[in-house]
């Protein structure tokens, strides 16, 4: 997609009790930083992950608060 710097993908396990996330992006976008910042993760910078605690529209709603802070 045009313009796009970062994606993420949300993934609901029935036997944990977390959301997974797996972040990716391109040129300088930091998903490292993002995901130790906001879930609980890390990585590289262009290619990170994370959990959060909360359910799946919990987690989502929280991520467009979080991401709409962010300077990418």
């Amino acid at each position: 997609i045009a313009g796009t710097k970062m994606s993420a993908f949300f993934m609901e396990d029935l036997y944990e009790d977390f959301i997974k996330i797996s972040f990716r992006s391109k040129d300088d976008v930091d998903t490292n930083a993002f995901a130790r910042a906001h879930f609980h993760g890390g990585g590289h910078i262009n290619a990170s992950g994370g959990k959060y605690f909360k359910n799946i529209h919990e987690t989502i709603e929280d991520f467009k608060e979080k991401i709409e802070g962010e300077e990418f």
